[in-house]
């Protein structure tokens, strides 16, 4: 029908729409409570938005732009975060715990409070800080401030013309003053705590409605570690400066009620409110964003208004599975026949020596080859020789820098497609912070090489999980390659990776960080580790040329889930604490029998015996509805004991 109104009234009838369509502001207590959800029915925070301008607020909490009277803080806030992060390592280590321990008893979190796995997150979390400071500075007038934090932020306010050092003593007596107090509602002022406020204004949308609990946990995080980086300075000051204080230790110590739950403190709130929102979060299922594509027999998805079917993902998999064999064949090979018996690689798995891996095992030495075998191709070739090759000097080879750059660029690409691949066809996708960063050894400070093989599995030990920084421990969660993917990370790391080495310390002979990359890490992104949007760019442009659709690392996470579940669903297995027949007939827990009675090599992994099978078998039963052959032990043989020989359905 047309959309156009035929009769002469038109523009009234639209007129009249319009005024229709445009909600009235009611106050917070007309709202009809069946209509406000649990999470903001428990916090309130709709009534603080009474009377409030949505765009208004909104630039309470604006990151300041150059020519706005706060841009200087940007720098200042960034300073003062960084070095108080960097006293970490220096830290007693009781201080440490006593600022990661939130209950005010004896009984101490063993984990010390530390920095961060991944260097780029303070950025993050200095990005709230400056946002706070930003919204008192604006909003001052619309709070109701004790004398002592008014008087605080009238000195920040004044620091701004000075030196960047007045400016970060001012931010910091600032945080201390409004963190070290206690912020009673009243009826007049049911929000006492300009801390809380802010986060309100955070979970605004531009509409004028609320944010869900679920994008807000990460704010409560993030703001209770920046407290205790406060914590951690003054405690730093106190030590130094007054004789009281000792040691760290007990500069902490006076300061917990104001870091621990069980007192009025904006601490005390902030982990309040983080609890129930992430009880909220993990009990209440997500709401439903896909359906089952009628009468496909559960093989098409229609996800954000396209359909994601099986057969489109195959020929996915195998356009990249194509593109992957032809650049590692022609271009990083120079289409050259090398051959590895896969079949008949070795792996120590109880070896936790550093440096070690199936490439540096002397066991695989004849196997394997010489690693520079690919250098010395090239030199004994006379086309390869004068591309990469200007001449010799002293008995030195002088390298072409702009061949190498290109064959560089290349073995990164290789690296990209790798890392797409493992994300995409080896079962459950992983979390990408972790992949990026795998190692390619055993690294001297305890973490175990990434690449192994198992059982005639070659596959990838994932350790990383969501409560790592949480519990200070990892999770193994072994991946099972793909027989493609598998023979490729085989010759990548036999062949390619020694060139690669000289190559990047011919491009960068001073730079001893971009030596270290192409010695410990798996994948390099030419002189720099991947990140998660590196992988998340490349998905996006092949699903969106074979699938229709852009999907990216949590699109992809969101639609291949009901894939995997309907097709290569395995019956789930416990990963705990949970017992089995024999080990409740031994008289102990599953987890002590594995641990403590007849350990073999396998408990190097970190997973019982029992439980190793079936992670592998989920990424087997994968392969297998996506047509790639399988990295399952029968198709050992068949592991591209020459590389110019790939498998697909």
């Amino acid at each position: 029908r047309a959309l156009e109104l035929q009769s002469s009234q038109a523009d009234y009838i639209q007129a009249m729409r319009q005024d229709l369509n445009t909600r009235p502001s009611l106050p917070s207590s007309e709202v009809d409570h069946r209509h406000v959800s649990p999470w903001h029915i428990t916090t309130r925070w709709h009534s603080y938005l009474d009377g409030r301008d949505v765009l208004e607020a909104l630039a309470l909490i604006a990151i300041p732009k150059e020519g706005d009277p706060l841009f200087s803080l940007v720098a200042s806030v960034k300073l003062y975060m960084q070095a108080i992060y960097d006293t970490i390592p220096y830290t007693s280590e009781l201080c440490r715990q006593i600022l990661n321990t939130d209950v005010l008893t004896e009984d101490l979190n063993h984990t010390p409070f530390s920095q961060h796995q991944m260097e780029d997150t303070l950025r993050a979390y200095s990005r709230l800080v400056l946002q706070l400071l930003c919204f008192l500075l604006r909003g001052e007038a619309d709070l109701v401030l004790p004398e002592a934090v008014s008087q605080a932020l009238a000195g920040l306010r004044l620091s701004l013309n000075r030196e960047i050092d007045d400016v970060t003593s001012a931010i910091h007596s600032l945080l201390l003053a409004l963190w070290t107090r206690n912020w009673c509602s009243t009826q007049a002022n049911p929000f006492p705590d300009p801390t809380v406020c802010f986060v309100i204004h955070t979970q605004l949308n531009r509409d004028g409605s609320l944010k869900g609990p679920k994008d807000v946990t990460g704010i409560f995080a993030k703001l209770v570690y920046n407290m205790r980086l406060v914590f951690l300075k003054e405690c730093h000051r106190l030590s130094a400066e007054d004789p009281a204080y000792p040691s760290h230790a007990v500069a902490a110590r006076s300061l917990r009620p104001w870091f621990t739950i069980g007192q009025e403190s904006t601490f005390h709130s902030l982990r309040s409110l983080q609890h129930r929102a992430s009880s909220i979060v993990v009990s209440t299922q997500n709401e439903p964003n896909m359906k089952w594509k009628d009468g496909s027999n559960f093989t098409t998805l229609i996800y954000l208004g396209h359909e994601v079917s099986l057969d489109a993902l195959r020929r996915c998999q195998g356009a990249i599975e194509d593109a992957t064999r032809t650049l590692l064949q022609d271009t990083l090979l120079f289409g050259h026949s090398f051959t590895i018996d896969i079949a008949a690689l070795k792996d120590d798995m109880g070896n936790s020596q550093p440096g070690y891996s199936l490439f540096t095992d002397r066991v695989n030495a004849q196997i394997l080859g010489s690693p520079d075998q690919l250098i010395d191709h090239i030199l004994c070739t006379p086309a390869l020789r004068r591309r990469f090759v200007i001449g010799l000097r002293d008995g030195k080879i002088i390298w072409n820098g702009v061949a190498l750059s290109a064959w560089l660029n290349a073995y990164s690409k290789l690296d990209l497609l790798c890392l797409i691949q493992a994300e995409m066809n080896c079962g459950a996708p992983g979390r990408t912070t972790e992949l990026t960063g795998m190692p390619r050894t055993n690294t001297k400070t305890g973490m175990l090489r990434a690449l192994r093989i198992i059982d005639g599995h070659v596959a990838l030990m994932r350790t990383y999980h969501k409560m790592r920084a949480a519990q200070g421990l990892d999770r193994v969660i072994p991946h099972s390659l793909n027989a493609s993917l598998a023979a490729t990370f085989i010759y990548k790391e036999a062949l390619c990776r020694s060139f690669a080495e000289l190559c990047a310390s011919v491009l960068y002979p001073d730079n001893s960080k971009v030596k270290s990359y192409y010695q410990d890490y798996l994948f390099i992104n030419y002189d720099r580790p991947f990140v998660g949007d590196d992988i998340s760019e490349e998905m996006k442009r092949w699903t969106g040329q074979h699938l229709g659709v852009e999907l990216g690392i949590q699109k992809w996470r969101q639609c291949s889930t009901p894939l995997r579940r309907k097709h290569a669903g395995l019956e789930e297995m416990w990963l705990e604490d949970q017992d089995t027949v024999d080990s409740a007939q031994a008289g102990h827990s599953h987890r002590v029998d594995w641990m403590r009675y007849g350990v073999t090599e396998r408990a190097t992994l970190g997973l019982a015996e029992d439980y190793i099978g079936p992670f592998f078998k989920t990424s087997v039963l994968w392969h297998n509805v996506l047509h790639l052959v399988p990295g399952e032990p029968c198709s050992i043989p068949h592991f591209f004991t020459n590389i110019n020989i790939f498998y697909r359905w």
